[in-house]
């Protein structure tokens, strides 16, 4: 096993050794520094990595010590009842700084947060029918939408959309619908978006996991059944590009990297995913969802934050997905093989992790986060 040096903004230094809290952060960052070296040097695999081992490298994280260690203890601490539930989720500020990540609540070899992907349920609707709706003119948050028996004509026969109540409801407001994460409105509203524009949309939120052949249709999109799934990694990536006004940069885990004096960055993917206008609209959405809907005992009193929860058939996988205006987080909640869970949703987890930053973090001096030497 590898040891770890992280040396602090405060001149201190720690010997991170098989410490399960803050192992599989480094492991990513790692993983994600190879990616970097290859790309700047144009090398292999190999000489990636014996330049970051034999070389005079030192890779600045942007670890927070601290978090990691509480998000680790927050995912240990919740669930106890359900020892084999297993939890993945990444933490990041706003300007992509990656301060720690749920690799696993279970101290598995499987990553949960960068590596594995998984069904996202309504969480995708932001990302896939409403941001685009919003972009598109398409619909407002106040636009009045309808709540109503929805089939869509299929090579295979007729499918019967579903809310999960089983219920429909008929004229509401966008937010309501929204709040409420009703499957019909979300179709119907996909279907004036168009399925290619959608599925383009997600690719410019930077969802990498798509099968082009199978994704670009109806459940998919607009309910999130995806062939592969999404990672919370991306997940985490894509709302905090609606926190940034629509706009889309690569989050990270490392700052930069020094290697014989050099400083070297991973080249960031920057574009407008959609306007500060459709951003600013959505951000209200996904409000309502904290206050009034699905989202609401994730809800926080230290600040506004805006929320998007998924559920996938069965209740498989549980997400919870959204942004302070400071922080981004997703988590998801399932076990490796797909079977029902059986707790309602994993606000708790965006909860507490939240709540730790607003009063243990933001208000008292910075914890020490800097560098990790290999």
């Amino acid at each position: 096993a590898l040891n770890y040096k992280i040396e602090f903004s405060n001149g201190s230094s720690r010997i991170i050794k098989n410490n399960p809290a803050i192992n599989p952060y480094l492991k990513i960052a790692f993983d994600q520094a190879i990616a970097v070296v290859k790309e700047t040097y144009s090398c292999s695999n190999k000489e990636a990595i014996d330049k970051i081992f034999n070389g005079n490298t030192k890779i600045y994280l942007n670890l927070d010590v601290n978090m990691q260690n509480k998000v680790y203890e927050i995912a240990k601490s919740n669930f106890t009842e359900h020892p084999n539930l297993e939890l993945g989720g990444v933490v990041s500020t706003k300007d992509g700084k990656v301060l720690a990540v749920i690799s696993s609540r279970t101290d598995s070899n499987i990553d949960h947060a960068y590596y594995m992907t998984r069904q996202t349920g309504s969480a995708i609707k932001p990302l896939s029918v409403y941001g685009p709706a919003y972009d598109m003119g398409i619909l407002t948050p106040t636009s009045i939408v309808q709540d109503i028996p929805t089939s869509i004509q299929t090579s295979s026969g007729t499918w019967n959309v579903n809310n999960a109540s089983r219920k429909y409801s008929g004229s509401m407001t966008t937010n309501q619908a929204i709040a409420n994460s009703l499957n019909t409105v979300a179709v119907r509203t996909l279907q004036q978006v168009g399925l290619e524009k959608s599925y383009n949309y997600l690719t410019s939120f930077g969802i990498t996991s798509l099968d082009k052949t199978n994704d670009m249709y109806y459940p998919p999109l607009a309910l999130g059944a995806f062939t592969y799934g999404i990672s919370p990694y991306e997940m985490t990536q894509a709302y905090n590009a609606i926190s940034n006004d629509g706009h889309y940069s690569n989050i990270s885990t490392i700052n930069y990297i020094e290697i014989d004096g050099n400083n070297i960055q991973k080249q960031k993917n920057e574009h407008q995913v959609i306007s500060t206008n459709a951003a600013s609209m959505l951000k209200t959405s996904l409000h309502e969802v904290a206050t009034n809907g699905t989202g609401r005992t994730a809800n926080i009193s230290y600040t506004t934050a805006y929320l998007k929860t998924g559920t996938t058939n069965d209740t498989k996988d549980l997400w919870t997905c959204g942004f302070t205006n400071d922080l981004t987080a997703c988590i998801w909640g399932g076990y490796d093989t797909p079977a029902p869970i059986p707790i309602y949703n994993v606000n708790i987890i965006w909860k507490q992790i939240m709540e730790y930053y607003y009063t243990c973090l933001l208000y008292t001096s910075p914890s020490p986060r800097d560098s990790t030497s290999s």
